[in-house]
């Protein structure tokens, strides 16, 4: 894995997700449509690494939508 390119895909996520935390996308569209890719743009397997390293540092999250699986920034669960 390019780790160049994954450095650059997390870069842009953050961004993204700073300037609008309410996003959610699927990979491809985060692939396609958050990340200013230099042409050509790379696999989309590079996002894909980007977002699960940012699941590991705990800033996104997988949520699961009938046959699709958005990302989203990490939302607290609130405790009553």
């Amino acid at each position: 894995m390019n780790e160049q390119l994954v450095d650059f895909a997390v870069i842009h996520i953050r961004r993204r997700l700073e300037s609008a935390p309410h996003s959610a996308d699927t990979v491809s569209g985060i692939h396609s449509f958050w990340i200013e890719w230099p042409e050509p743009a790379p696999s989309q397997a590079i996002s894909l690494e980007a977002l699960e390293r940012l699941e590991g540092d705990g800033l996104v999250e997988r949520i699961a939508l009938d046959t699709r699986e958005l990302w989203r920034r990490r939302r607290e669960t609130k405790r009553y």
